[in-house]
This record gives C-alpha cells, structure tokens and sequence, in this order.
C-alpha cells in the first residue's frame, strides 16, 4: 500500500512538473527524476533513525526541503 501510494504522489508530482515545464514556469529539469525524489522525501524522514535528529517534524522537514528543490527550479523572471 505505501509503495502505491508514493507511486501515486510521484506520478502527480511529475505531471505537475511536466506542466510547469511546458509552461515555460521552471528551469528545463528532469521531471522524472524531481518527481521520484520529492515523492519520495516523506517515507525517507519517517526512518526512526533519522527522526531524533531531526529540529522539526518530518512533515515539516520535508516540506522545508521540497520549497528549497522548488524555488531552485523556479526560472527567475517568475
């Protein structure tokens, strides 16, 4: 069931992605290859091992991180 449902939120992500770059609203990136990270960012924060470390939930780190891949894929007249 997990690994459907990020197969699903990857798969969303990618056409977002996909439209976005058409649209000419994000840099020329490998939509495939954001997609399968940014999907993939909330199991990996779930990792007992990484949580005691973390300043925030992992909700929030993960949200924290996807805004930083974002706005780095942003094309700067946007």
């Amino acid at each position: 069931m997990v690994n459907y449902h990020e197969q699903y939120i990857t798969d969303f992500i990618k056409s977002l992605l996909d439209e976005a770059k058409s649209q000419k609203e994000i840099k020329d990136i490998d939509t495939q290859a954001t997609a399968i990270l940014l999907g993939g960012l909330g199991r990996y924060f779930q990792a007992k091992k990484l949580l005691k470390d973390l300043k925030q939930t992992p909700e929030q780190t993960s949200n924290f991180l996807t805004a930083i891949i974002l706005n780095g894929i942003k094309l700067e007249n946007q």
